[in-house]
């Protein structure tokens, strides 16, 4: 008997930026992409911090069977950002119900599962595709990026007014 070979497309929507010390929502969906229906199962996603050699993992976990293009509901979690950086996701496993193998892509495109493995100076090593990334701030940061753009958007408004002022002036020879 031959195995069925299952494939998943995983999707993630996040917030573009964290701030450092509040948790941020993230939002994961499943697609069955292959021919045959799914019969449930686990896909495990890492989160890391490459600074701090940290790892958090989240659990998506498929209970019901996805038949061929159904689409899983979005599954809510969040994450509080370790520390200021990227918050890095990549996924760590992922598995079947029936014990056949699986094969995760993000969004349909890259093949995130099983890693690829490639053999550098005798050794195999996996090499990992990134599912995403999200950059996190320190409020520092997000201030001085707030006080940048609104010391931007004055500076603007003067030079309009004093062009204004020109043309006003020329034209109507005040």
């Amino acid at each position: 008997m031959q195995s069925i070979r299952h494939r998943l497309s995983l999707s993630i929507k996040t917030p573009k930026t964290a701030k450092e010390g509040e948790a941020f929502g993230i939002s994961y969906k499943v697609r069955n992409i292959g021919d045959t229906p799914f019969p449930g199962g686990r896909i495990v996603v890492e989160l890391s911090w490459s600074s701090l050699a940290e790892k958090v993992y989240q659990s998506i976990d498929i209970t019901n069977p996805l038949a061929p293009n159904e689409e899983t509901p979005p599954k809510k979690d969040s994450q509080e950002p370790l520390t200021t950086g990227f918050t890095w996701f990549y996924v760590a496993g992922a598995s079947a119900s029936d014990g056949n193998p699986v094969e995760v892509f993000k969004n349909g495109g890259t093949i995130l599962w099983p890693h690829a493995t490639v053999i550098i100076n005798g050794n195999n090593v996996q090499f990992r595709q990134v599912l995403h990334a999200i950059r996190t701030r320190t409020t520092d940061q997000i201030n001085q990026l707030n006080a940048l753009i609104a010391t931007t958007l004055s500076l603007i408004a003067v030079v309009a007014l004093q062009v204004i002022d020109w043309i006003l002036r020329y034209y109507l020879h005040i």
